[in-house]
């Protein structure tokens, strides 16, 4: 069995909110330098590719959500560095061994 892939974040995640006086607040959900760990995809987490087709964000985005021990509301509020980076880690799972074009 391989390691678990690992991501070590380089920006906090940080919630943004509001009271109802207005008094805006941060609380951090992850600090900088926490291990995010990744598995790998099965059969079903690559659905999410097909349910957003061409929507590269979204599908980032899910495939972030599905594969690692963060919750919605951290994905949701991820550095965009960090997810760039959570991306490729990703997305090599969807491009790995899929073929383009062909010949004529």
């Amino acid at each position: 069995m391989k390691a678990p892939i690992t991501y070590t974040l380089q920006y906090p995640i940080v919630l943004n909110t509001r009271s109802t006086d207005g008094t805006e607040r941060e609380e951090e959900l992850r600090s900088a330098g926490a291990t995010i760990v990744l598995r790998r995809p099965k059969g079903k987490d690559m659905r999410v590719v097909d349910q957003f087709d061409g929507q590269d964000v979204a599908i980032t985005l899910a495939l972030i959500g599905k594969l690692t021990n963060l919750d919605a509301q951290e994905v949701e509020n991820l550095d965009a560095e960090d997810m760039a980076g959570l991306g490729e880690l990703v997305g090599g799972f969807v491009t790995r061994g899929r073929k383009t074009g062909g010949t004529s």
